[in-house]
């Protein structure tokens, strides 16, 4: 095991690990130790015997129009195209042979179907499958995605709800399982000078378990990778949609028959798919919209990008609704045209293609496609502020505003659960954030600090600044469009020039002194084919590659370096309503991300969006209005179909991708590297469930402390396949748990200030028994000497919060408490210095936590007529 454990997490090679086994069989015959049947020495075939290594589908894929096939399928049936490579290896061609002995997949797809997968899952979960039933619920209020309308509404084979929250078990023991399926396409550098490769995993979440084990990695469905090195256009993408789409409705109608604890002979399983959450490229290539740069980018109404800018297009029911069955229509209708201009034609007048997703009967596209609050919220909304609009329009001056952001952010401490950010947050030093990041700077840092920073730097006439501001961001923006419209130009002649042959081709590559272009992929030369981009989007396409980059100074040129020298000379660019205007955004985003959230809530949720979003225009300018602004108005649609944010959002679906990214591949192209993240990831799956297994196992027989040992090696490594399950496991020890303390602790004598507080406190208690001080000098007969020690804890769980001390650890903001006597009671907030327990005769044992309360804020100080007034 611990071998198998080095190869999937630490990516050791084959040869290593055989090396270690053999190595180790030797200090084992060494020491006498007889072995029957004998040590393997392979892990290969250790891997065969744990019944770790996965079994997969490759599909052969046709390199000209990316459909894929059955296995051993000799040709493609669309463009007569060979999917396999006969060419014999130079060692067969030494032989003697012609052709190659196993041919070899030109282009592959692999793919693990869900049924089996959810035959080998389902046993070791399905007592939590059916845990939502047992829920407590009221109406009105959203605590997961069984309070949603999609789970309540979807209907089943027998046209009555799937679910049947009204039964406690259904009909036969039944079992019906839900699943969200997420594609999002990740960008693999297989060498430093080769251009990025592009591949996308087709993964599926279980949304009838609970939070606590819902995103453990070994809990996820992937089916398949989509082969690279570009990424599919929305026609290509359906080919591939089409087999699980095969398999969903046989799921949902007929089900499977899995054996289980609980069911020897077979359990019936029908699933059913209650949405695809995606970024916006992807949700509208999965769900046949047309491009999310088209005149018509929304997939909820019929708004046009000219719209985008204007107040209306945050005022709720300005635009017509999309609705299923016009969307499922017109698929039909551009189903129908019979030739590649038609079918762009049509795309042009009514933004829709076809989805493999209109032959499940029950899918509603207005519903259950769903726009990624992740991606929407913290790298749109909040990214798109403090980022694009503060620091490179020069809101937060460098050298003046940003500096003390800086400083504040050294001097603020956080509890490690919420995260951190870089000290240089919004410079280059400071990296790239990541939507944790940012949204831990909305709803922690920014509501604190962004305030103090307006009013230690605000100065001037507001409305002079604020007329001066709009102007330079509309001078920055038409320059822009203009430099983006000679670039189209230039690549539009290039075409013409060099022909169809050289435009797949076509690269610009970026000099030594790195100024930000960007090399055109197929599908964006497509697209202008097309007309499916307007003139003046700012976002050139999915599949091409980012070398550099200004959101409106275009390629660095020298009016920008020069900007940034004069920083010291330009006066203060902050306007009062700023602030005002981000405590909206922050608010609201408070109130979305609760864990239970009413309709109340999300009605001013919504309202705070909606405002924040028109006093954008307000005080940026309307060329700052980017689409995931429309598309955040739609968000509380999507809370009330489908739950908290928590429910639907991709975070787990990101963090897998940096993990099949740090798996070790043989760079080939042909879906080989897909081929490799998808077992290599299925390989650290069974590891996963394996670790889980032997870890429940009594704790006599050595296994449990060994995986315990095996974490604790990876805690560090965040976004691993087996840190993720770690956390997640401890996350899951917690649930439940209304007080326990830590299994270390230590004998100690008492701090002087405990002792004294300590026996105050047991003579108030116990008035009729008289305790004095351990080496009191004038101790009467009667008394008893309160004993100076007592066992101190590192930490302790209550109410399924871990609460650390502040003296037995490094991060004091671990130990911050709140503490309330009763709902409607005052609250008191405090630092928790030391936890323990006291026992002594006739005292009996106690437990208790020494806390230094902080001081309550004077009655004078008011936030009256300061930024936070509303907050």
């Amino acid at each position: 095991m611990l071998v198998i454990w080095l190869h999937t997490h630490f990516q050791l090679p084959f040869k290593a690990c055989n090396a270690v086994l053999y190595v180790f069989s030797v200090i084992l015959n060494f020491l006498c130790i007889p072995l029957d049947p004998p040590m393997f020495t392979t892990l290969p075939t250790i891997m065969e015997k744990m019944d770790i290594e996965p079994s997969f589908n490759i599909l052969p894929v046709c390199v000209t129009c990316k459909r894929p096939y059955p296995e051993n399928t000799a040709s493609c049936f669309h463009c007569q195209e060979a999917l396999y490579d006969k060419t014999p290896t130079v060692n067969q061609r030494s032989k003697g042979r012609t052709e190659r002995e196993i041919p070899k997949p030109r282009l592959r797809y692999p793919y693990l179907s869900l049924s089996s997968q959810l035959a080998n899952l389902v046993p070791d979960i399905e007592d939590s499958l059916d845990e939502w039933r047992r829920v407590a619920r009221k109406p009105g209020e959203y605590t997961d995605q069984f309070d949603g309308r999609v789970c309540q509404e979807v209907k089943g084979p027998d046209d009555l709800p799937f679910f049947r929250p009204d039964l406690a078990e259904m009909p036969d023991g039944e079992l019906r399982i839900g699943l969200t399926m997420g594609l999002d396409w990740f960008s693999y550098h297989r060498i430093l000078i080769a251009p990025s490769h592009s591949s996308c995993p087709v993964s599926f979440n279980i949304v009838n378990l609970p939070p606590s084990i819902r995103y453990r990695a070994a809990n996820l469905l992937l089916v398949g990778v989509l082969p690279g090195p570009q990424e599919q256009d929305g026609d290509q993408v359906q080919y591939f949609i089409h087999i699980t789409v095969d398999e969903l409705l046989i799921l949902w109608k007929d089900g499977i028959c899995i054996v289980t604890k609980r069911f020897p002979l077979g359990r019936l399983v029908r699933v059913i798919l209650v949405g695809v959450i995606c970024d916006k490229p992807a949700a509208h290539k999965v769900g046949a919209y047309g491009s999310h740069s088209h005149t018509y980018f929304c997939t909820l109404c019929w708004i046009e990008k000219t719209n985008l800018c204007t107040p209306q297009a945050f005022t709720p029911g300005a635009f017509r609704t999309r609705t299923n069955s016009e969307h499922r229509t017109l698929q039909e209708r551009y189903r129908s045209k019979d030739s590649k201009t038609a079918r762009a034609q049509f795309v042009k007048e009514y933004a829709t293609r076809w989805s493999e997703l209109s032959r499940l009967p029950y899918f509603d596209f207005s519903r259950m496609i769903v726009v990624d609050p992740m991606h929407n919220l913290f790298l749109g909304l909040v990214k798109n502020h403090f980022y694009v609009i503060w620091v490179k329009l020069k809101v937060l001056r460098k050298t003046k505003e940003l500096r003390r952001l800086h400083a504040m952010l050294a001097e603020l401490s956080m509890p490690a659960k919420l995260g951190r950010l870089p000290s240089l947050v919004g410079e280059p030093a400071g990296g790239s954030l990541t939507a944790d990041q940012w949204r831990i700077l909305a709803t922690v840092v920014g509501p604190l600090v962004i305030p103090q920073i307006w009013q230690d730097y605000m100065a001037g006439d507001p409305e002079v600044v604020l007329a001066a501001r709009k102007t330079g961001i509309s001078e920055l923006a038409s320059e822009k469009r203009k430099q983006s419209a000679a670039a189209r130009k230039q690549a539009s002649k290039q075409r013409s020039t060099r022909g169809k042959s050289a435009t797949a081709s076509i690269s610009t590559v970026p000099s030594r002194k790195g100024t930000r272009t960007r090399k055109p992929s197929k599908r964006l030369q497509e697209s202008h084919e097309n007309n499916d981009i307007s003139d003046d989007d700012d976002i050139i396409d999915d599949g091409a590659i980012e070398v550099d980059g200004d959101d409106y100074t275009g390629d660095g040129s020298n009016k920008r370096r020069k900007m940034d020298d004069d920083d010291n000379d330009r006066g203060p660019n902050l306007h009062p309503s700023d602030v005002v205007n981000f405590l909206k955004l922050c608010h609201s985003l408070q109130l979305l991300l609760s864990g239970a959230i009413t309709e109340a809530e999300i009605s001013k949720a919504e309202q705070l969006v909606q405002s924040y979003c028109v006093e954008l225009i307000e005080l940026y300018g309307p060329d700052v209005i980017k689409p995931n602004h429309h598309y955040a108005i739609h968000l509380g649609q999507f809370v009330r179909d489908h739950g908290p944010l928590y429910c639907f959002w991709t975070f787990l679906f990101e963090r897998m991708n940096k993990v099949l990214k740090t798996f070790k591949t043989n760079n080939h192209s042909g879906g080989e590297i897909e081929t490799t993240f998808f077992r290599e990831f299925h390989r650290s799956v069974r590891v996963s469930q394996t670790l889980s297994r032997a870890s429940s196992l009594p704790a006599g027989s050595g296994l449990p402390s060994a995986v315990e040992a095996m974490y604790r090696a990876t805690a560090d490594d965040r976004g691993t396949v087996q840190s993720l399950a770690s956390e997640l496991d401890k996350a899951s020890e917690l649930h439940g748990i209304k007080f326990q303390l830590s299994k270390k602790a230590e004998k100690m004598d008492l701090p002087q200030d405990v002792y004294n507080t300590l026996l105050e406190y047991f003579g108030d208690r116990f008035p009729t028994i008289k305790l004095c001080p351990w080496l009191s000098m004038t101790m009467d007969a009667d008394h008893i000497p309160m004993q100076p020690t007592a066992s101190f804890f590192d930490h302790v769980i209550l109410c399924q919060n871990r609460v650390t001390s502040a003296t037995r650890s490094n991060a004091q903001a671990e130990s911050l408490i709140t503490v309330r006597t009763s709902d409607l009671g005052r609250t008191w907030v405090g630092e928790l210095q030391h936890i323990f327990k006291f026992s002594q005769a006739p005292l009996g044992s106690h437990h208790f936590g020494f806390v230094r309360w902080l001081k309550p804020l004077r009655s004078d100080l008011s936030a009256k007529d300061t930024p936070w007034e509303n907050w």
